[in-house]
């Protein structure tokens, strides 16, 4: 890494993959976008 600023985009990139992007258990194994849509 170059640095705090890239530091600090890898792991923003990261977070939002990983509450955002991939499938969750306790969703059904479902995205959270997935399951919103089907929830409404």
């Amino acid at each position: 890494m170059k640095g705090a600023l890239e530091a600090t985009q890898i792991i923003d990139a990261w977070r939002d993959h990983y509450n955002n992007e991939r499938p969750h258990s306790t969703l059904n194994y479902m995205t959270p976008a997935a399951f919103a849509k089907r929830a409404a």
